[in-house]
């Protein structure tokens, strides 16, 4: 027996024999309602809703699970949740129809894409507050930050492009043209290596290694491709098709695609739980969240939430056992 192993084993035991971890998924119900449900993911039941700001979008959390943020793409804001009591604090505001959010791995800064305005607004998370804004390409829908806190991604649905954002200076410093048509949602692998980004105009999903900025080969998924999430260990992403009903997985070891899954209507947000057990898809006109057993891939029983879920951000919750 690997010695290694054996010890990394008699810790886990010890581990899981102290503390209790508990996982909550929180979705951006983003008309109607202008709320947020939180869902306890021991059990896939949802609480109570929290009430944010008009028409919810997306939705991120801090490191240290603290906090969640919500982009208002109806009120020009952000929502902070303060996620020990499930309240929201005062808005924060940002540009016009705020759509995607990243918060660096530090938990100093939020970056909130401003559909609207074509820009970026960074926030200190410290005081709340917006700082002065970062143009980047047309309509811009959403951003990823890699790994180590030095970049961010936005994708710019109008441009066809992905600006790259320096964060030690809030300034663009690369443009990474013709990823795709009408590019929307990205996600950057756990090694900080590559991003991915779906294009809903040509049904495509576009890898970009990150050394040195080039694409790779467009992937052919699902119609009019949405968001996209990537398995903690970095071996798949999912893939949610808003037109086919369906989520398409990537092997990333070769960029191959797997048999789709059938989830509800109109999928677009997704999540994968940190310990990589599941995947989460928002169903925007069937107003429900599907869970995706990632271990085959198979779906579970849908859990209600409120009208048109969007985004959705999932919170790890550690706590010693009594």
């Amino acid at each position: 027996v690997n010695t290694v192993d054996a010890k990394v084993d008699l810790l886990t035991f010890y581990l899981e024999a102290l503390i209790d971890i508990e996982y909550f998924a929180y979705v951006a119900n983003s008309s109607l309602d202008n709320d947020v449900t939180p869902i306890d993911l021991s059990n896939n039941m949802p609480g109570t809703d929290i009430p944010v700001g008009t028409e919810p979008i997306r939705i991120a959390i801090t490191p240290d699970n603290a906090f969640a943020y919500v982009t208002n793409n109806g009120g020009n804001n952000v929502t902070p949740i303060d996620l020990a009591t499930n309240t929201a604090g005062a808005t924060i505001s940002v540009g016009s129809s705020p759509v995607g959010i990243a918060i660096t791995p530090d938990g100093k800064f939020a970056y909130v894409v401003n559909f609207g305005d074509g820009n970026v607004t960074p926030i200190t998370l410290a005081t709340d507050t917006p700082g002065t804004t970062i143009a980047v390409g047309s309509i811009p829908q959403d951003i990823a930050i890699r790994p180590d806190g030095k970049f961010a991604y936005v994708t710019n649905s109008g441009s066809n492009n992905v600006t790259r954002i320096d964060l030690s200076t809030n300034m663009p410093d690369v443009t990474i043209t013709s990823v795709g048509n009408s590019p929307g949602g990205i996600a950057i692998t756990p090694d900080g290596a590559f991003a991915y980004v779906t294009n809903s105009g040509d049904d495509t999903v576009r890898p970009i290694n990150l050394s040195d900025n080039t694409l790779g080969t467009p992937i052919a998924v699902g119609n009019s491709p949405q968001g996209i999430a990537i398995t903690p260990d970095g071996a798949f992403a999912y893939v949610t098709n808003g037109d086919d009903n369906n989520v398409t997985p990537i092997d990333l070891s070769d960029n191959t695609t797997l048999a789709t899954i059938s989830v509800g209507t109109n999928p677009v947000g997704i999540a994968i739980r940190p310990d990589g057990a599941f995947a989460y898809v928002t169903n925007r006109i069937d107003a429900n969240v599907t869970p995706i057993n990632l271990s085959n891939n198979t779906t579970l029983a849908t859990i209600s939430v409120g009208s048109t879920p969007s985004g959705i951000a999932i919170a790890t919750f550690i706590s010693l056992k009594p």
